[in-house]
């Protein structure tokens, strides 16, 4: 919550780039990279919950 807070805070990015964003600052890592890898939680989360059939 609090890379979130400090992503739509302090580097005026939306809500779902703010986490990737915030960290890759701190960390030096890519960014594009940190977005794919967000974008997919949820993708993998939904997955588990539903299945394969879902």
């Amino acid at each position: 919550m609090v890379l979130l807070a400090l992503g739509i805070d302090r580097l005026v990015a939306s809500a779902i780039v703010s986490v990737p964003c915030t960290v890759s600052q701190g960390t030096g890592r890519d960014f594009a990279n940190l977005t794919l890898i967000v974008y997919h939680i949820p993708v993998a989360a939904q997955f588990v919950i539903k299945g394969p059939g879902g």
